[in-house]
């Protein structure tokens, strides 16, 4: 069906418009072929985390992790079709053998898997200046990249465009479980309803968008995340509990962007502050799951959950010349070191679309095993692009980022199965103090006005604080005591064709 779907949208595209109905047809085809070098992670034939590693232990050198090269290419198509008709559109996103390149059939003879529509939408605009969406478009964005994820969302949104900026609100539903279960008296409940208000305005030269997001996450899904998704989607807003008949989860998160030119000789910004608090508390309850003993046993540790205040900034500052395009940029995310699940700590991310660097940030995330790009670090990058060369078309850029953590040890208190202290411990880590820097080059050359090929190399070094956990620190016996040692550096070479209509 999908594939049927697919032809009579490019064969209605390809011919003459019928009536007053107009086809539009825009895209982007990439192929990329990546070189990348790193090291193991300790006692990991499969996690390529780049350290920190053991050394030695007493006087017994460690075995070194094994320093590993690899090559792999890897492409997709994003097809992005819209009917028009009058007032009313329909907006389409598919993309097409999104992948590394492995087996030519792929998931071809599997329910066209290859194949995903990842955007269908509605857009009617009426003749008193309101919009309406409604149907699977983007979602997790606002303003700058800085904490966004790009991630489809069925949303129901209005806006309205005044003299003095656009108004919207917009409802989102991220799970249904009423309509799934109508003979289950607390089903409804367990939906999970996203709803946010947003204005976009400017005063002179400077945009200022607003944005407050209000997010609900039901019990149920609390109760399969915990026992089926090894506790990743706590972080984050969540706010769980396991009462059957409790209300829910209430989180509001807060967003503002400003940006524009800063005067008339190519100065220019753009900024974003987030603002999250988030309430764990109520994992303390889900602790009482650890008396049942087994695959349970290790969560007498939400006993120590602590709410959170999760915050964080970001700043970029550039000039454009006939020469290029040169600008410096900072991003600030806190560390809460008593917050989160378990009480041992929580920031704020970057999030996966900012991509901080060729390598850090946006090919290995660094920040801990719940990181998308940089989670609780602060960031410097300087940086130039479109630099011309003097051969025609052929443009050059680079950066420099550094990167400094500000993740800190976290002191809690450990209990048996029935909440009752038992001591306290100390949850050394391994991202305190650590530092990294990151030096990016980019060569492109416009092949035509919609061809480009592109050469982008990056060499990263990591440099951590470490020295063990608690247990080695306050080790006695000299022949047991571990020493640490940084990763080598991290090497990435991608050279990219890219199509764009």
């Amino acid at each position: 069906m999908k594939r049927f779907l697919i032809t009579a949208l490019l064969v209605l595209f390809a011919t003459a418009a019928y009536a007053e109905v107009k086809f539009e047809l825009t895209g982007d085809f990439h192929a990329r072929g990546t070189f990348a070098r790193h090291q193991f992670a300790a006692g990991s034939d499969t996690d390529f985390a780049p350290g920190p590693f053991i050394d030695s232990v007493g006087a017994n050198p460690a075995a070194t992790p094994d320093k590993v090269s690899f090559t792999y290419y890897d492409g997709d198509i994003n097809l992005y079709p819209k009917v028009v008709y009058d007032n009313t559109s329909l907006t389409f996103k598919l993309a097409i053998r999104d992948e590394t390149w492995r087996d030519p059939d792929g998931n071809r003879l599997n329910n066209d898997d290859n194949i995903a529509i990842e955007r269908a939408f509605l857009t009617h605009k009426f003749d008193n200046g309101f919009i309406l969406d409604a149907g699977l478009m983007d979602g997790q964005t606002w303003g700058t990249a800085f904490g966004d994820y790009l991630q489809p969302r069925y949303r129901v949104k209005v806006t309205k465009k005044t003299s003095i900026g656009v108004f919207g609100a917009l409802v989102e539903k991220m799970s249904e479980f009423g309509e799934a279960n109508p003979t289950t008296v607390n089903a409804e409940k367990d939906d999970w309803d996203d709803f946010a208000v947003f204005m976009v305005t400017k005063v002179g030269d400077i945009w200022i968008k607003p944005l407050i997001f209000y997010v609900h996450k039901s019990d149920e899904l609390t109760y399969t995340d915990l026992g089926a998704a090894d506790n990743t989607a706590l972080r984050g807003y969540n706010k769980p509990f396991l009462s059957a008949t409790h209300g829910g989860v209430n989180q509001i998160y807060y967003s503002l962007e400003l940006s524009g030119k800063l005067g008339d000789d190519g100065l220019a910004f753009e900024s974003e502050l987030n603002y999250k608090p988030i309430e764990y508390t109520d994992m303390r309850q889900v602790g009482l799951l650890s008396a049942l003993g087994g695959v349970y046993a290790p969560y007498s540790a939400y006993y120590n959950a602590n709410n959170a205040v999760v915050y964080g900034a970001y700043v970029n500052v550039w000039k454009t010349l006939d020469a290029g395009k040169f600008g410096l940029l900072a991003t600030y995310g806190n560390w809460d070191s008593k917050g989160g699940a378990t009480g041992q700590g929580v920031g704020l991310d970057t999030r996966d679309d900012f991509c901080a660097n060729l390598i850090l940030g946006d090919w290995y995330a660094f920040g801990g095993s719940t990181a998308e790009d940089l989670l609780g670090m602060t960031f410097f990058k300087l940086y130039a692009e479109g630099v011309s060369t003097g051969v025609d078309k052929l443009t050059v850029g680079g950066s420099f980022g550094y990167i400094f953590s500000n993740q800190r040890n976290s002191d809690y208190n450990t209990y048996n199965a029935f909440g009752v202290p038992t001591g306290t411990a100390t949850y050394e880590n391994p991202y305190r103090g650590a530092t990294a820097m990151e030096v990016d080059l980019n060569v492109t050359y416009a092949i035509t006005d919609n061809l480009a090929y592109s050469i982008d190399a990056g060499y990263a070094k990591i440099n951590y604080d470490y020295n063990g956990g608690s247990a080695n620190k306050l080790q006695t016996d000299p022949t047991l005591v571990e020493s640490w040692d940084d990763p080598d550096p991290l090497v990435m070479v991608q050279h990219k064709i890219k199509f764009t209509f």
